[in-house]
């Protein structure tokens, strides 16, 4: 558990959490989609009116909307160094054209690069 110096305490738990305690209800009431069936009545209200009322449909909905797009985000990331980093392995060498085909500067291209010769350089 860690103490901040403004008294707040941080501590992590798995929301898989299933205990007979106010921790595991609270986990068990954020599973669950349904708000009628949430035991603690300020998060059942919050619920309640995110899922039934226009604002909190908007609420949600523009949330969904930002995750979704910082989820397609760090895929088309991840999907570019794979790439990269098979076209390096494969024998390329030349960075401009890899930045050229994949629309990136080659300043990425040669950070991803050296990030993959320091991961083998470990090996």
């Amino acid at each position: 558990m860690y103490f901040s110096k403004f008294g707040y305490s941080n501590i992590l738990i798995s929301t898989l959490y299933d205990g007979n305690d106010s921790l595991g209800d609270l986990m068990r009431d954020l599973r669950n989609p349904n708000p009628e069936e949430i035991k603690l009545t300020a998060l059942r209200e919050v619920e309640r009116r995110l899922k039934n009322e226009q604002k909190g449909r908007e609420i949600v909905s523009s949330t969904f909307k930002e995750l979704l797009d910082e989820a397609v985000k760090e895929a088309e990331i991840r999907n570019t160094e794979r790439t990269i980093q098979s076209y390096f392995a494969e024998g390329g060498e030349d960075s401009h054209f890899i930045a050229k085909v994949l629309h990136i500067s080659v300043e990425d291209v040669e950070k991803i690069r050296n990030e993959m010769d320091h991961r083998m350089a470990k090996i």
